[in-house]
């Protein structure tokens, strides 16, 4: 449902903001 997109549009952009940044402090 719409609900469900949303989350995975969420999800999908935390992902991208945050693996940057795992990938630098490693």
């Amino acid at each position: 449902g719409l609900i469900g997109s949303i989350g995975k549009a969420l999800g999908g952009l935390l992902v991208d903001v945050l693996k940057p940044k795992l990938q630098a402090a490693s």
